[in-house]
């Protein structure tokens, strides 16, 4: 007979094995997107650095089978294509096929970090760093503007 903190302790635990389940199987469909190259790079969920490991020995098996690749991004790029993502503290894998997208994703950073340094991270330098990152993950021209319209206006 388990007591109520034992049982309490067996839910929360059940309840994060369900979860980070979940991100499994969204990894194993942005691989498979990575692999098929429908998409030149797709994005994990965010997660929680001590969800790593776990995730990680997963997230390589599907990787392995998809024949693609995953980067350790502790740092994501923000833009006004997801104005509302918070990653502060939180990991995502970058998914990808050929390394040469990986070198534009990270390009793309530096070159944000870099106009931020200059203080030009404003109007159309900003907005390039949204619709290349939207670029890099599939996303049809009409649907970056859309992102980044509703992006700036939260941004204002």
């Amino acid at each position: 007979m388990l007591t109520r903190k034992e049982e309490l302790k067996a839910k929360i635990l059940e309840s994060r094995k369900y979860k980070l389940g979940i991100k499994v199987g969204a990894i194993t469909a942005f691989c498979e997107a990575a692999g098929t190259e429908a998409k030149d790079m797709s994005l994990s969920s965010l997660f929680l650095p001590e969800d790593y490991d776990f995730l990680f020995s997963e997230a390589e098996k599907v990787a392995k089978r998809n024949r693609v690749h995953l980067y350790l991004e502790k740092d994501l790029l923000a833009t006004d294509l997801f104005p509302d993502v918070d990653a502060t503290g939180r990991w995502v894998f970058v998914i990808y096929k050929k390394k040469e997208i990986l070198d534009k994703y990270l390009a793309l950073k530096a070159e944000k970090e870099r106009l931020v340094q200059a203080g030009k991270y404003i109007g159309d330098a900003r907005k390039e760093i949204a619709r290349e990152m939207g670029r890099l993950l599939g996303y049809s021209e009409g649907i970056i503007e859309e992102k980044i319209k509703r992006g700036s206006q939260k941004a204002d």
